[in-house]
């Protein structure tokens, strides 16, 4: 076949296809689209499934493998009203911040994904959990993936009090010093609690 012959074939297959696509090119009708087409999903979605647990001095004494099943009230619990948020309350007693105390999240029974002060949203959290790292921002907590900083770490009667920890798995913010924002902190200072 000559070359011209293969060109003036292509030509008007070319032009036959973008005829198909106009439908004002042919003699038919244009094909208009209803309502009934499109069905909007309301169905509601289910939950992400997630597991976060609390851990440390006083929170299954730091032992990873065997904080699911031997100490299960450390798993963080579903956030009323939300299918995206855990949340955790957690109380240094007396005695606890008389002595060392410390804590950070772990994802599942292992060191494998862990969370500290790297990962705590300290705009959002309330003034008296601002007040235990006064001056401190998070540039501060540079601890790498592998071993991240304590929330709370020390002896301070300070710490006494109320934890109310919220985990948003969904919140992506991460920022340079390989830390996340997935954490809010609302601290309730045993002095406090005792007053109210």
């Amino acid at each position: 076949m000559s070359k011209k012959l293969f060109a003036l074939c292509m030509a008007a297959g070319l032009l036959g296809l973008a005829s198909c696509n106009n439908p004002t090119a042919s003699s038919e009708t244009p094909v208009t689209s209803s309502e009934d087409e499109f069905q909007q999903n309301s169905e509601s979605f289910a939950p992400l499934k997630a597991t976060m647990y609390i851990i440390g001095s006083g929170w299954n004494n730091w032992k990873a493998d065997t904080i699911a099943t031997a100490n299960p009230s450390c798993a963080f619990t579903p956030y009323e009203g939300s299918t995206t948020k855990l949340e955790y309350t957690a109380t240094v007693t007396h005695e606890m911040a008389s002595d060392w105390v410390g804590f950070k999240f772990i994802e599942s029974n292992s060191w494998n994904v862990q969370y500290g002060m790297e990962d705590v949203d300290l705009d959002s959290c309330n003034d008296a959990f601002k007040n235990l790292y006064a001056g401190k921002t998070k540039a501060d907590f540079t601890e790498g993936a592998s071993n991240r900083t304590n929330i709370l770490n020390g002896q301070n009667a300070a710490f006494e009090g109320t934890y109310h920890i919220v985990y948003d798995m969904l919140d992506f913010r991460s920022n340079d010093n390989g830390g996340t924002y997935h954490f809010v902190i609302d601290f309730t200072p045993a002095a406090t609690s005792a007053a109210a």
